[in-house]
């Protein structure tokens, strides 16, 4: 892994301080990017993200914009969840909850990846979601409620919601 050695260098000869101080000083950064590698998000992303100043950064190393972007919402997405588990007692959620809150957001898949690279608080709860909750749909569709009788509209749209949230909760209590 060349480009491992590369940036050890760099961080031994202090060269990283051109780009940062916390990139420098920052010893997780080989984890980070080893997440981003499994997670398919882009490393440079993964090595930037712990920079007080990561937007900024991000303009000087020319980083595109769909990738700033990334890093501007992950920001908003660390704020909203302080937020929540501030203010909700989260700890205690089950799995459908989770979902709910997440999605309720609408984030972008490499947000909650690179949040999860960084090992946050709740990073395992994001990554369930990521690569389980996230893709769990309603044992019953909206056809076959129609076809039972249900109007189309968003009660219909609610029940289907409740049918997945109930079916999240129980393949996360079977796993």
């Amino acid at each position: 892994n060349s480009w491992k050695e590369a940036i050890r260098n760099l961080q031994s000869w202090e060269a990283l301080l051109l780009l940062d101080k916390e990139i420098q000083n920052d010893s997780n950064w080989e984890r980070r990017i080893e997440w981003a590698l499994k997670l398919k998000i882009e490393p440079i992303l993964a090595f930037i993200v712990i920079s007080k100043d990561v937007v900024n950064l991000a303009k000087r190393l020319k980083v595109n914009d769909r990738q700033k972007n990334i890093l501007k919402e992950r920001l908003k997405f660390e704020s909203w969840l302080k937020t929540i588990v501030k203010d909700k007692n989260c700890s205690n959620w089950p799995a459908s909850e989770w979902c709910k809150q997440i999605e309720s957001q609408k984030w972008h898949r490499e947000v909650i990846a690179l949040s999860i690279s960084m090992e946050i608080n709740y990073w395992e709860i994001l990554y369930k979601w990521l690569y389980e909750w996230k893709d769990i749909k309603s044992p019953i569709s909206a056809k076959e409620l129609i076809e039972n009788g249900w109007e189309p509209g968003p009660e219909l749209g609610e029940k289907i919601s409740k049918l997945r949230q109930i079916h999240i909760d129980k393949e996360n209590k079977n796993n």
